[in-house]
């Protein structure tokens, strides 16, 4: 529920002309982790690929 939240939340900022990084990415998973209940300590953040590098499809 979390992933699908944050894919969402991700889509409708990026439609919306809003440029977003990788710590207001984490800041807003952890305050979707608030909202649903979600201990802090399951939430884990990958950096494997800066957003830039990632193709657009």
């Amino acid at each position: 529920m979390l992933e699908r939240t944050m894919n969402m939340w991700i889509e409708w900022v990026t439609t919306e002309g809003i440029i977003i990084s990788d710590s207001i990415v984490k800041k807003k998973g952890y305050q979707f982790t608030q909202s649903f209940a979600i201990s802090e300590e399951l939430l884990t953040f990958s950096n494997s690929a800066p957003l830039e590098n990632l193709s657009e499809e």
